[in-house]
């Protein structure tokens, strides 16, 4: 098949419909952007990977809970011991992309007390520690048994699979990620990079595979960061993005030599060297498919060279010993082959097949329509068991622990204030708010078991918001 403009005019429409127009995927990020508002400020609750970034194809749901009560300083200073509870970055004896955090500060709370290691007479807040922790924790509110699955505690149950990871956050931008401040780029724009810098990084607890402080170390991640640059790209961007991931999922993972050796990451990184690189004007939807091909090349070649800098810190090899000499092989011939056919690559994708045979992908639902459905979709799926007990779990971390006191009046208060921050007169907050309001209030019958002085405490937390839930839904 000739790749000409209507070819990719037609590429682009197809995809559309079943990926998402820009109104669905703009709805999806708000729908999981005003989930993220309405939590509460000390279990500040982060939706992360592909859902929140506007595509639904099937993966897992993605969540972080950033640990509010430890603040993290790049360096030591006079101020930062001022801090409660403050740790520094210690990157010196880390790869890139890794730091250990060690105790500097006045005063430390009596929980990290019991949790850090401590070396030299400082403490060491390790991430082996805290993933344990929060697996005991996982285990305690779940049907079944989660796993560690690097940074996260994983489950998969018969009404979904989730990853669950506790983080922290720098509010600095970090002197390993300095170049990319000023390196010269088409993509983003300036304003763009500044807010990017104005929220820092987070920490993920998980460190590096080689280093025999495995334990202590804690992985540099930049997912917000990440978040804001997938929210600029254009619609064609975001296809462009859609297609590798249906390349690996339904193409090259479908190889069993070959599953598992790249992963959705790697893609998205390939994205942002590519947009950084070119000119802005190149994505349209007419010219979809060259673009694609732009960044399947530049795949093979980083698989080929074994070479893939991280997008923030150049020095972290994403490839670094990923592959063993056969995989290394397979892999490449693999992309070489799939390459080589063109846009043939996707003759054997299900998602696709409306592409090739031809067929009319149904389009009888306005717009309006389809994304009051996407909608509905979204709650329905975060109203399971499975994502309700993450919320569950959160009421037992050490997130709330200066908040168990507070009474119903101070939450219905909070949550009313962070609805009417919003200052919007659009029907999704409103719809949101209440999902968000009846799914918190419904964590409650998580914890039926527990002895009853438990149940009121927890009765007091969760109701409000299951009342301002229902009655939200009058209006």
């Amino acid at each position: 098949m000739d790749v000409n403009a209507d070819v990719c005019k037609k590429l682009y429409n197809v995809l559309c419909e079943i990926i998402g127009s820009e109104d669905i995927v703009k709805a999806r990020r708000q729908y999981y952007a005003s989930l993220d508002f309405f939590c509460e400020k000390e279990t500040t609750f982060v939706t992360s990977e592909s859902r929140s970034e506007g595509l639904d194809m099937g993966s897992d749901l993605d969540t972080m809970g950033l640990l509010t009560l430890i603040h993290i300083s790049q360096k030591r200073s006079a101020d930062s011991f001022l801090i409660p509870n403050n740790f520094t970055m210690e990157t010196e004896s880390c790869k890139p992309g890794f730091t250990q955090l060690k105790g500097h500060s006045c005063y430390f709370h009596p929980l990290l007390h019991m949790i850090c290691a401590t070396g030299s007479e400082e403490y060491v807040f390790a991430s082996g520690d805290i993933r344990l922790i929060i697996l005991f924790v996982f285990n305690l509110v779940m049907d079944s048994e989660g796993k560690i699955h690097g940074p996260c505690i994983s489950n998969g149950i018969e009404d979904g699979t989730f990853d669950f990871a506790l983080c922290l956050r720098c509010p600095e931008w970090i002197k390993q990620a300095h170049p990319w401040l000023k390196r010269e780029r088409y993509w983003p724009s300036p304003k763009l990079v500044s807010i990017i810098c104005e929220y820092g990084i987070l920490l993920v607890p998980i460190g590096c595979k080689e280093s025999p402080n495995e334990h202590l170390e804690w992985r540099i991640s930049f997912s917000v960061a990440e978040k804001h640059l997938i929210f600029s790209f254009t619609h064609t961007q975001l296809l462009c993005y859609a297609l590798f991931k249906l390349l690996l999922k339904e193409m090259i993972n479908q190889i069993e030599s070959l599953r598992g050796l790249l992963c959705s990451y790697f893609l998205k990184t390939i994205i942002f060297w590519v947009s950084e690189e070119s000119v802005p004007s190149i994505w349209r939807p007419e010219n979809i498919w060259p673009c694609f091909m732009k960044c399947f090349k530049r795949l093979i070649y980083c698989v080929r060279y074994e070479l893939l800098p991280h997008f923030f810190i150049t020095e972290n090899n994403l490839f670094e010993q990923k592959f063993n000499q056969d995989q290394h092989r397979n892999l490449e011939n693999c992309l070489n082959e799939l390459y080589l056919k063109g846009l043939g690559c996707f003759k054997n994708s299900e998602t696709l097949s409306h592409f090739y045979s031809g067929s009319v992908v149904h389009k009888n639902k306005s717009k309006t329509e389809k994304i009051c459905w996407e909608l509905n979709t979204i709650s329905t799926r975060l109203n399971t068991s499975a994502q309700l007990r993450v919320l569950g779990m959160l009421s037992f971390l050490p997130i709330n622990i200066m908040n168990h006191n507070a009474s119903c009046q101070c939450y219905g208060r909070y949550i009313i204030r962070r609805f009417l921050d919003i200052k919007s007169d659009r029907f999704l907050p409103s719809i949101v708010f209440s999902r968000f309001c009846q799914m918190f209030g419904k964590t409650f019958n998580i914890h039926v078991d527990l002895p009853n002085r438990y149940k009121y405490t927890l009765s007091r937390r969760y109701l409000p918001y299951f009342y301002l839930g229902v009655h939200q839904m009058r209006f």
